[in-house]
């Protein structure tokens, strides 16, 4: 029997790396010595989403992040869990592997490759909904899933009880407004661009899934907790900019940014999936750069 809504989503959420070892096996090791250094600062881990390259993993290493990453939060943090596939079947299936699984949300993007239009994107979340062993979190990425989430499809379907929120990383700042507004009382709006996150708590955002939160979390918890203070606009705006200058990093590709920045904090998290490319040394030298400014801002391995 699926859950029905189970709490609103919202505050900082870790979009976390996926490490592994030379052989392309999961690391399960770093994985939870990772969990273990962002759970003080976060308040929900997503394993399985860009930052933890999803579309490009092996099934076996995707089940096994899932375990491993709730086996080790044991309920200190909520559980996100990217399982959204191309089509609605597939998805499906994907939800019934997660089904006995320590997940608090389910996240998809809308079905990808061929173009959808909104009534065939709708039905697609409804039918999703309908049978999620969990509450759903919808992605909003169209730059990466092809198809994305418009305000008009937000406003039917937030009113199923098993659809809970969204994130949304399409750097539309407008399409957040309109999200805000279409939405029901009880569902999340999620910020999923690091850059956006002030002006989409200033919109009245529940939070962010940032993925400089692998490698400064208490950072970015201090920017997101700032929004209880949203008279205050100067502190909202100077944590903004140094989360900027963080993201001066990401230049050098998302997933081999923080992965070398991970490794230079200590944390052993192995290379990005093929064909994304490991940075390069004078990379690497500029990415310490940046962190060595962030001091006391970091992570910390154990």
């Amino acid at each position: 029997m699926a859950k029905t809504r189970a709490g609103r989503p919202g505050g900082l959420v870790c979009p976390v790396i996926t490490p592994v070892t030379p052989h392309n096996e999961l690391n399960g090791d770093a994985l939870s010595r990772h969990i273990d250094a962002l759970v003080p600062h976060v308040d929900g881990v997503f394993v399985l989403g860009s930052s933890g390259e999803h579309p490009w993993l092996p099934a076996d290493v995707e089940r096994e992040a899932v375990a491993v990453a709730g086996k080790q939060l044991d309920g200190r943090a909520a559980l996100y869990v990217g399982a959204g596939q191309s089509s609605v079947d597939a998805t499906l299936r994907t939800f019934d592997q997660y089904a006995d699984s320590a997940a608090d949300y389910l996240v998809v993007t809308p079905p990808t490759f061929f173009p959808l239009a909104d009534a065939e994107t709708i039905d697609a979340f409804v039918t999703l909904a309908d049978h999620a062993p969990r509450p759903v979190v919808l992605y909003n990425i169209p730059q990466f899933a092809g198809n994305g989430i418009s305000a008009e499809v937000l406003r039917e379907v937030a009113q199923h009880p098993r659809i809970v929120g969204v994130k949304d990383s399409s750097g539309d700042l407008s399409l957040v407004a309109a999200f805000l507004k279409a939405r029901p009382s009880d569902f999340a709006v999620l910020q999923g661009r690091d850059h956006l996150i002030a002006a989409t708590l200033r919109l009245g955002g529940d939070g962010a899934v940032a993925a400089l939160s692998n490698i400064a979390a208490p950072l970015l918890a201090e920017l997101v907790s700032a929004r209880q203070d949203i008279a205050g606009h100067t502190r909202l705006d100077a944590l903004q900019d140094e989360v900027d200058h963080l993201g001066e990093l990401l230049a050098y590709g998302l997933v081999g940014a923080l992965k070398a920045s991970l490794e230079l904090l200590g944390f052993p998290v192995g290379a990005p999936q093929r064909p994304a490319r490991t940075v390069s040394a004078a990379e690497r030298d500029k990415i310490a750069k940046i962190l060595h400014t962030f001091d006391g801002r970091l992570l910390t391995a154990f």
